[in-house]
């Protein structure tokens, strides 16, 4: 199971999976949690995406794939979360 929580930084609020914060791995610590669900206004996004403000984290996930080794690189929409404003 992979759980996604909403972390509080300084000033604005980011989401992490509990995989890349295995420190943190308590469902007692953080009782919310993600259920990839993105409820989000369109036009807000495009004018994020016109002025370039989603600077989006680059997860780097190596795999092996046919015994050739790759780095698979991703992203997560919830990343979105820290220059959306939350209604």
């Amino acid at each position: 199971m992979i759980i996604v929580v909403l972390l509080e930084f300084t000033n604005y609020n980011s989401m992490s999976i509990f995989i890349q914060v295995s420190e943190f791995n308590s469902k007692e610590k953080f009782k919310i949690f993600n259920t990839n669900n993105l409820w989000v206004n369109l036009k807000a996004v495009k004018r994020l995406v016109e002025a370039d403000a989603l600077k989006m984290e680059i997860i780097h996930n190596p795999k092996e794939v046919n015994g050739v080794k790759v780095l698979q690189l991703e992203t997560r929409a919830g990343a979105t979360t820290r220059v959306l404003d939350v209604y």
